[in-house]
């Protein structure tokens, strides 16, 4: 079934999930207030719960009501890469506000959190308020990057907002600025060189930040210091990116990962193992 914006707002409000275009892939979208329709989602796709989603804002003030108040280092990069990156296909893991539900972000006390480029996402969670989304897959499926892809997965179980075929067909890079070092969790279309200029680009010209102000080892980022620890795979419902996105990193499909698991286990490129034959398609 197809929706309007409308009537997937309404549907949404009412705590019933609702699939949704974004740039990278669709998600299947509820609402952050409704814990009940969260895990209808895990259940729709067959997704375990101890699996974190991200949440999609559609502004800055809305990360207020997801994330913690954050010390002035913090806040600033989340800035500079917010101005930089957002909307568009940079997930950041952050300290989660007290009023998350545990549905969203199975226990943890980070949460993952990204502004979708999509002007009808924008539009729909402007009305609702932050979303969850992960893609709207069956566990074990390719991603999906255009409404029928939806349908063919799931039928008449879960209605579609068509917003044509998804720009970039690959989910985001997912950017852990909880803890230092700053960790990539899973390579995606923005890359460690990128995010590294990004986080640096006015660190020398401002008057106000001196070398003794921001310190190399903590603040200042090289990237080195913006480590990758996720190997690579791709959706066969997404195209392959273009390389001079992607940096110095490789690209992967949110198809091929667990978030809860990169969260918890950082250790090494080794240390998640990658297929799509496992419940591994995610989030967005």
């Amino acid at each position: 079934m197809i929706l309007s914006l409308s009537q997937a707002a309404d549907r949404i409000r009412s705590g019933e999930p609702v699939a949704i275009p974004t740039e990278t892939v669709y998600g299947l979208a509820a609402s952050l207030s409704h814990p009940n329709a969260i895990q209808k989602t895990f259940q729709l796709k067959g997704r375990p719960a101890d699996n974190p989603l991200i949440v999609h804002i559609s502004d800055l003030h809305m990360l207020e009501q997801v994330a913690a108040p954050m010390p002035d280092p913090l806040a600033r990069d989340v800035e500079r890469l917010a101005s930089q990156f957002w909307p568009g296909a940079l997930t950041l893991v952050l300290p989660k506000a007290p009023g998350v539900p545990d549905a969203a972000t199975a226990g943890l006390d980070t949460v993952a959190v990204r502004m979708p480029n999509h002007p009808l996402a924008l539009q729909l969670i402007a009305i609702t308020g932050p979303l969850t989304a992960p893609s709207a897959n069956r566990s074990g499926k390719p991603s999906p990057t255009c409404a029928q892809h939806v349908i063919d997965d799931f039928g008449n179980q879960v209605p579609v907002v068509d917003g044509g075929t998804c720009k970039i067909g690959l989910e985001s890079t997912v950017l852990d600025l909880s803890q230092l070092p700053y960790t990539i969790l899973r390579p995606g279309v923005i890359g460690a060189n990128e995010i590294h200029h990004a986080l640096n680009r006015d660190r020398s010209h401002s008057p106000s930040q001196t070398s003794t102000d921001i310190p190399t080892h903590a603040y200042s980022h090289s990237p080195s210091q913006v480590s990758s620890h996720a190997p690579s795979h791709a959706s066969s419902h997404s195209p392959s990116p273009d390389p001079s996105h992607v940096s110095s990193i490789p690209s992967a499909s949110d198809s091929d990962f667990s978030l809860h698991g990169l969260i918890r286990q950082q250790t090494g490129p080794n240390s998640i193992s990658a297929s799509r034959e496992s419940d591994q398609n995610d989030s967005l």
